[in-house]
């Protein structure tokens, strides 16, 4: 018995697809290993060897249907790359004590908040005293009237609900990025005393990465990546789960909706 031609010819295709998924990103580790500080070349070198992984043939296809970055492999793979060696930097900075993505992250909060401010300065500003009096009359308020007409801007009134919404909008963003911190504080609290820690951290990362950017975490690639950064290990897509799930109880009741504990079934 033959296959079908059609069931040969998808199959062929298949093959072909994941092979330049492959030399894509075996093209952009070469580029970024002819840049790289000596620190971590090995980590690319060992990687080069790993391209024709599924796990990373799958993770590239989703990120060329989700679009986010486009739909060039290059690009697709240069971009997982640069993600894995800031997970990796800031995972071996973590281990001697330097937390640099909330150092970074806390720098954001404040420029946003200050962002904020200056929204609500302007909102007061467009919305004026409010009064009806001689002094309100020669305001700047109502002086730029005329001007704003000319220029086909907003208007003051609706330009001061703009900026409420702006200032609403900065405040609401770092206030995720501050939570974020703390979830990140909290699971690094308890990976410091395991010998598995920079790892930990390294998955966390990588996990959160990934989601932003496809709508899923992709435990395998990231289980794959870990084991390439750390060689020795034997990360599976399980451990890159239990080591992004919530670290709190009301975290996993949030998780899975639960009011208390629930016996599997």
């Amino acid at each position: 018995m033959f296959a079908p031609r059609a069931t040969i010819e998808g199959g062929v295709a298949v093959v072909m697809a994941t092979k330049h998924l492959a030399r894509a990103l075996t093209a952009a580790l070469r580029a970024a290993l002819k840049k790289a500080p000596l620190h971590d070349r090995a980590f690319i070198t060992r990687w080069v060897a790993e391209a024709d992984d599924p796990a990373f043939e799958r993770l590239v296809a989703d990120l060329i249907g989700k679009g986010e970055i486009g739909d060039d492999p290059y690009v697709i793979c240069g971009t997982v790359i640069s993600l894995a060696r800031g997970a990796w930097y800031a995972a071996t900075h973590l281990k001697h004590g330097v937390d640099s993505i909330s150092h970074h992250a806390q720098r954001e909060i404040a420029e946003l908040m200050e962002l904020a401010q200056k929204a609500d300065d302007l909102a007061k500003f467009c919305q004026g005293s409010g009064k009806l009096d001689l002094v309100s009359l020669m305001s700047p308020q109502v002086r730029l009237g005329p001007l704003i007409k000319q220029h086909g801007l907003m208007p003051l009134q609706d330009l001061a609900e703009l900026h409420e919404r702006e200032a609403r909008s900065f405040r609401q963003f770092a206030a995720k990025e501050a939570e974020k911190i703390r979830t990140r504080t909290s699971r690094y609290r308890i990976s410091r005393l395991d010998r598995f820690r920079e790892r930990i951290v390294f998955m966390h990362l990588m996990a959160a990465d990934l989601r932003e950017l496809c709508g899923r975490p992709h435990y395998d690639a990231v289980a794959a990546i870990t084991n390439i950064a750390f060689p020795g290990e034997d990360a599976t897509s399980e451990h890159v789960r239990a080591a992004c799930g919530p670290t709190t109880r009301q975290g996993r009741r949030s998780k899975t909706g639960a009011l208390g504990p629930k016996k599997r079934t």
